[in-house]
C-alpha cells in the first residue's frame, strides 16, 4: 500500500508527491481512526502516517497516477516502509479498486536514489 502527499507550489503550480510505501506488519493507530470513521469528518496529523527518516529517498519525474495525469511532477519516495496491519491494508483496498495507474514504461526518466 502507498500514500501520496501531493503537495502544489502556488506560484508555479509545479507539483511534488512524497510516497510513503505501508508494508503489512504492525497495527497502525492513524489507519485505525480513518477506517474507523469513514464517512465522517476526522482530525489526523498527516506526519503520523510517515515513518521515522533515514534522509534516503528515490526521486524521479512522472506524472500524477489519477486523471489529468499531470507530468513533470517531483517524486520522492521515501526508502523507509511504515506498516499496516493485513485487515488494514484489504480494507483500504475494498475502498480503492483499481485506482492504480497501469505501470509506465522507464522511457528517458532517471530514477535517483541518494
Amino acid at each position: 500500500m502507498v500514500v501520496h502527499f501531493v503537495h502544489q507550489n502556488l506560484e508555479t503550480k509545479q507539483l511534488l508527491v512524497l510516497a510513503v510505501f505501508f508494508e503489512e506488519g504492525r497495527n497502525n493507530p492513524v489507519l485505525d481512526n480513518i477506517l474507523g470513521n469513514v464517512g465522517e469528518t476526522i482530525d489526523i496529523d498527516p506526519i503520523d502516517l510517515v515513518p521515522e527518516h533515514n534522509g534516503k529517498f528515490y526521486h524521479y519525474i512522472g506524472s500524477l497516477t489519477t486523471p489529468p495525469c499531470t507530468e513533470n511532477v517531483q517524486w520522492y519516495l521515501m526508502h523507509t516502509t511504515n506498516t499496516a496491519s493485513k485487515y488494514q491494508i484489504e480494507k483500504m483496498r475494498s475502498f480503492y479498486v483499481d485506482n492504480e495507474r497501469p505501470v509506465q514504461e522507464l522511457y528517458d526518466r532517471v530514477v535517483e536514489s541518494n
